[in-house]
């Protein structure tokens, strides 16, 4: 018997093995407070398509069938500004539907659908927040697969001094770093 799984995926690191070299610029959306919500949406919504695409290909060369969804048709529903949005609501018969037509599916982290139905951001640390989110709606269990050896107090690809490391945290102390 096969078991499904969902893989919700972030953009890749410039320069990754998967991706070889970035040669789009390297614009962050927090680089572009200035801009509409709209807009810097827009544009951090790509890095998650792309990275959906990427996965979706290495599975099938691979020759492991997998199925994917864009953040519209994924279904997490979201509350609150559009920049930092909280996952509220999935339509989760549906997503099920999706997992039993092929049971592997690769779906963008980051993304949801906000009550007034423009695409939201779901913040710092969105990716694994969707992957948590839809593990829980699901009933099912989330293994997170970083690109950095544990939890800091902030970014460590971000400008300024290294962040502290934490070797352990309370989960309400982990949601207060998301400030």
């Amino acid at each position: 018997m096969l078991t499904s799984r969902l893989a919700s995926v972030s953009p890749l690191r410039r320069g990754s093995q998967l991706t070889g070299q970035n040669k789009r610029p390297d614009i962050q959306v927090r680089d572009c407070r200035s801009v509409e919500a709209v807009v810097q949406v827009a544009a951090a919504t790509i890095g998650e398509a792309e990275s959906v695409a990427l996965l979706k290909l290495a599975l099938a060369k691979a020759g492991i069938p997998s199925s994917a969804l864009d953040a519209a048709r994924l279904g997490v529903r979201t509350t609150g500004p559009l920049l930092d949005a909280d996952p509220v609501a999935l339509d989760v018969e549906a997503l099920q539907a999706r997992l039993r037509e092929r049971p592997i599916l690769v779906v963008p982290g980051f993304v949801g659908r906000h009550e007034d139905g423009r695409l939201s951001l779901l913040g710092r640390g969105g990716s694994d927040l969707t992957a948590l989110f839809l593990a829980a709606r699901l009933g099912g269990k989330c293994r997170l697969l970083k690109d950095v050896p544990g939890l800091y107090e902030w970014d460590p690809a971000g400008d300024g001094p290294p962040p502290r490391r934490y070797a352990s945290i309370s989960f309400a102390d982990a949601l207060e770093l998301d400030g």
